[in-house]
């Protein structure tokens, strides 16, 4: 059944509206020359050291796992192309037809190298899929109970999302034969120049759905669909049912597709199936950090960039990760401030948003109220989670 809404909920809605582009209308620069762009990441370059001591942003996309060769547990760093332009001098030479390695932090050499070209596949230690045609985006890495990497998951700028499982190894030469590379999801469209995009690291939930089936889940934010191709970019959550980890003579999986998944702007999304997606309320807007989900939440901040001399204008959602609907109290794409707004973050046992937070769903005509700070939940179970307990923290 429909639910009408208030009109002075619809007025408030609108005035959000008038009140962000206004915003962003104000805070243009008025000097001679451009400022310094926001939207500029910083060209920092990191050392192995720098990542085997967590140093590294989120934004280098360089991630370090450990992973399992002969009973010994080795720290490396998951490198991608997103990762090329902050490595340091340390690092090994980054192939061009490389689309990930993993390095080996302690010594610098190369554990695996996955590569596009097949002929170039010539040693134990490497792979090669010719599908990998795509710069890939940052990588996650979903451990087992023990800290040991399982899998890695990371999307590429043609839309599609791989899957990488990482079983352990009796020699580090046999991680070609021993891991597995499958697609997950091919997003991409009919128009090659309109694809959405993956460049930051999915955010990885574990639970199980509506009828009770376990699975993985990941968040993603998108970028590069361009103005006029709806639904444009936004956030997707994709639920990979294959919980375990696959030896590499399986059967690959069906691949998930446009089709598979429920559009939030159209239909009720189902708590099962291959997952949703919710659009941003500007196909121009992009994200800069990763989702953060907790506790069956989606906490994302996005910028619309308002021209080439003023600052971007910061945008807040918070979805239910079960749907992919608003929260029932907030209002998405709120207007959180001006700039390149910091990630959200955890403080406290709270979830805290930059800016001005969400805006909640206003009861009366009164001026609109924002939210910052949600209490954190699903962040703590998730660190004592065991796969086989098939605890829903999420």
């Amino acid at each position: 059944m429909t639910q009408q809404r208030d009109p002075s909920i619809r007025a408030n809605v609108h005035r959000l509206s008038a009140a962000l582009w206004l915003c962003i209308a104000a805070v243009a620069f008025a000097s001679e020359e451009c400022p310094l762009s926001g939207a500029a990441a910083p060209d920092t370059r990191y050392s192995r050291d720098d990542v085997l001591a967590g140093r590294a942003a989120q934004s280098a996309a360089i991630t370090r796992a450990t992973i399992e060769v002969d009973d010994e547990r080795i720290q490396v760093a998951v490198v991608t192309d997103a990762s090329r332009e902050h490595l340091g001098d340390d690092w090994p030479p980054f192939r061009r037809a490389a689309r990930l390695m993993l390095v080996r932090l302690s010594s610098g050499d190369v554990i695996w190298e996955l590569l596009l070209a097949p002929q170039e596949a010539s040693r134990k230690s490497h792979a090669s899929d010719p599908r990998l045609s795509a710069p890939l985006g940052a990588a996650a890495v979903l451990p087992d109970a023990q800290g040991v990497a399982q899998r890695l998951y990371a999307g590429d700028r043609a839309g599609r999302v791989w899957r990488v499982d990482l079983p352990p190894l009796a020699h580090a030469t046999d991680a070609a034969s021993g891991w597995q590379v499958d697609l997950l999801a091919d997003l991409a469209r009919e128009d090659p120049a309109a694809a959405v995009g993956f460049s930051l690291a999915p955010d990885l939930v574990r639970s199980v759905d509506a009828d009770g089936e376990p699975f993985d889940g990941l968040v993603l934010a998108s970028a590069g669909a361009t103005l006029d191709d709806p639904p444009g970019n936004g956030i997707f959550f994709l639920r990979d049912y294959a919980v375990d980890a696959r030896p590499a003579e399986a059967v690959s999986l069906p691949v998930i597709t446009w089709s598979d998944l429920a559009l939030t702007t159209r239909e009720a999304p189902a708590e099962t199936g291959a997952g949703w997606f919710a659009g941003f309320r500007d196909p121009a807007e992009v994200a800069r950090y990763r989702p953060l989900t907790d506790g069956g939440r989606v906490f994302q901040l996005t910028a619309v960039p308002a021209g080439e001399c003023e600052p971007p204008a910061a945008l807040t959602y918070v979805l239910n990760l079960a749907n992919g609907r608003p929260l029932v109290e907030t209002l998405p794409g709120s207007p959180a401030g001006v700039g390149w707004l910091a990630e959200p973050r955890l403080e406290d046992r709270h979830i805290v948003l930059p800016g001005r937070g969400i805006a909640l769903q206003p009861v009366s005509a009164a001026a609109v109220a924002y939210r910052a700070r949600f209490s954190a939940a699903g962040v703590f179970a998730r660190a004592s989670y065991w796969r086989d307990i098939l605890l829903d923290t999420d």
